[in-house]
């Protein structure tokens, strides 16, 4: 009954605000890039040695909770399965997308929970369709903020080009309390609208590549474009393809063979990405397609991405 109350609220949210104009939210100076939200500048000299600890990077889409695609267990079947493969690794830093809402959140993480949040919020609603975690106890928030996918991207909630699900782009600025690095980390889920793929690649390319000539960046998302795709290249800017980094990627789970499998959860069909700068170096990379149950199916119609990084700027 609660999460249905919040889906209802949500719906009014963004009905009403995806149709108006409202006062922007506070900023800080920008950088370089004029679009959307940027952090402060920072120095990004480490201690000695300058390289952290390795750093565990997840990206993962849940599958919305009310998607209620054929093949798949609901949402309360699916949660542990998706809690194993989201903590699997341990990861310290965790990009997801389609989480809807708090209750979700509480789902997934618990009451507990090693990470911190960021995500839009308004009072309790949370809109976290592209939340992202940082493990509490290793890294400490600078600076966050968001950068709508939309002709007004610093206008929370706003339409996109052309009307469709409010798109965001995530960030937080971090420093790592165990080599003192500082970077940034942002995670983001694209529009699948096709007439809003092109200006939203673009944004994105306009904007956290863009960071990457002040801080070391890491990126994750659903960018709901193929990495064979000429659009890649524009999202991308500067940053590079976890995949093109490391001399082999492990596989793991089952890519083939199960009803309702989608092209996109093969590796070199993929529109699931981890993306990084110059200063971050990738130790190691793992794409799985987790299944579960008897017979097999999957918790999401999304694979899920590992890396594992350190940083030295």
């Amino acid at each position: 009954m609660k999460r249905g109350f919040a889906l209802i609220f949500a719906a009014c949210a963004l009905v009403f605000f995806v149709w108006i104009d409202g006062p922007q939210r506070g900023l800080v100076a920008a950088l370089n890039a004029p679009m959307g939200r940027q952090p402060s500048p920072v120095s990004s000299t480490c201690a000695s040695p300058c390289q952290s600890p390795p750093i565990g990077v997840r990206s993962f889409n849940v599958l919305c909770s009310f998607c209620g695609k054929e093949g798949y267990d609901d949402w309360d079947a699916r949660v542990p399965h998706l809690q194993d493969t989201i903590f699997r690794h341990n990861p310290d830093l965790i990009g997801l997308q389609e989480l809807v809402g708090s209750d979700e959140v509480a789902d997934i993480f618990g009451a507990n929970s090693p990470y911190t949040m960021v995500a839009w919020s308004v009072g309790d609603w949370i809109y976290a369709d592209s939340a992202l975690f940082y493990r509490t106890a290793r890294f400490k928030a600078l600076d966050s903020g968001e950068i709508w996918a939309s002709k007004k991207p610093m206008l929370p909630l706003s339409r996109a080009w052309t009307p469709s699900f409010p798109r965001l782009i995530q960030w937080v600025l971090l420093e790592d309390f165990s080599s003192g690095a500082t970077f940034l980390f942002a995670n983001t889920h694209l529009d699948n609208n096709g007439e809003n793929k092109p200006p939203a690649a673009a944004l994105f390319g306009d904007s956290i590549p863009s960071m990457a000539a002040h801080v070391p960046v890491i990126a994750t998302g659903d960018f709901n474009t193929h990495v064979n795709e000429a659009r890649f290249s524009t999202i991308r800017g500067v940053l590079l393809d976890a995949f093109s980094l490391v001399d082999e990627v492990t596989l793991s789970g089952q890519h083939a063979g199960l009803d309702f499998t989608r092209p996109e959860l093969f590796p070199d069909r993929r529109i699931d990405h981890i993306l990084v700068s110059d200063g971050v170096f990738v130790r190691g990379v793992e794409h799985a397609a987790p299944v579960y149950g008897t017979p097999l199916r999957r918790p999401s119609d999304h694979p899920t991405i590992y890396a594992e990084v350190v940083l030295d700027r």
